[in-house]
């Protein structure tokens, strides 16, 4: 279905237009990756749109909308990672920056996903920061009670509901470890999220008027969830 928005939008953009502009449009199409430019034109949009228009939607439509916006944004964050090679890497940063879903500021992302990504540590739960896996010796200290937790979460409906919570409770930690060992170099990272969560969440209720509390609920947990699939 994306695939054939792509299409039309591109058809859309080539009519009336010479020969020679549309190949520049096929050209830069192709060589800057124009349907992840639409994706994030749409992302932003429909996020702005959800937003702005919050009271006039029901909560049972407002949350699975929600849900896919903030994780299609997710998956944004991760293409400027992978794709838009040929685009400038500040560009791309400013492309993934904004924090939707308020948790993860996003250099500490863009830099934990690219370890994630060294194949001789991956799903390694000592270097690979995405592992679902547990050393040997750490699962047998394990209480029984987290056990049942974690294999919780290692199916379909724990995902959708305990997902988050573990996963961002383990990356909280880390981030505390780390800066309790003296390393602070994710501080400034911190600091730029924390600024603009602040603006984000101002922009939300202040001048959008939607509760803070609504569009945590409605949006932004939903839409983790939905990312941990």
């Amino acid at each position: 279905m994306w695939r054939f928005f792509c299409v039309l939008l591109k058809a859309g953009l080539m009519v009336g237009l010479a020969d020679g502009s549309r190949a520049a449009i096929e050209f830069f199409w192709r060589r800057y990756e124009g349907p992840t430019w639409a994706v994030a034109v749409t992302v932003y949009a429909a996020w702005g749109s959800l937003v702005w228009f919050h009271a006039a939607l029901p909560w049972w439509l407002m949350v699975p909308l929600g849900a896919i916006v903030i994780a299609w944004h997710n998956s944004l964050q991760h293409e400027t990672i992978h794709a838009l090679v040929r685009v400038p890497r500040s560009l791309r940063l400013a492309l993934g920056f904004p924090p939707l879903g308020l948790a993860i500021p996003y250099p500490i992302y863009y830099r934990s996903h690219r370890r994630h990504h060294r194949d001789a540590w991956l799903t390694d739960p000592n270097e690979d920061p995405e592992s679902y896996y547990h050393r040997e010796r750490a699962w047998g200290n394990y209480p029984q009670a987290l056990r049942v937790v974690y294999l919780f979460n290692q199916t379909l409906i724990g995902r959708l509901t305990i997902g988050p919570l573990l996963y961002l409770s383990a990356f909280l930690k880390r981030e505390t470890l780390r800066i309790l060992g003296g390393d602070r170099s994710n501080l400034a990272a911190w600091a730029w999220h924390t600024v603009c969560v602040g603006l984000l969440l101002f922009f939300v209720g202040e001048v959008a008027g939607m509760p803070v509390w609504q569009y945590v609920v409605f949006l932004v947990y939903p839409g983790l969830c939905l990312g941990m699939l």
